[in-house]
Parts: C-alpha cells; structure tokens; sequence
C-alpha cells in the first residue's frame, strides 16, 4: 500500500529513508508480531 509512494514520488529525497519507512516498517512489525501470536496460540490450543 505504501509501494506507491516510495516509487511515484521524491519524498525519500525529500525526508530521507528513516523518516520515510518509519511508518510502513512499524505496519511490517505488528503484522509479524500478528503471526507469532497466532501460531503460538495454535501450538497452546487457545484457537483451533
């Protein structure tokens, strides 16, 4: 979703890479943080 903008526009030459990615990486970070839990989750038998 984020792809777009890193691609069609300047704003890595604008804000700088860390700035820039700051958001989308901390999206990335949940979404992992997402399936560690749920797997953890499956291996307790919390969820089926």
């Amino acid at each position: 979703m984020f792809g777009w903008v890193f691609v069609a526009t300047d704003l890595i030459a604008h804000k700088g890479l860390a700035e820039a990615a700051g958001f989308p990486a901390l999206i990335l970070g949940v979404g992992v943080f997402q399936l560690w839990l749920a797997s953890r989750a499956r291996r307790r038998g919390w969820i089926g």
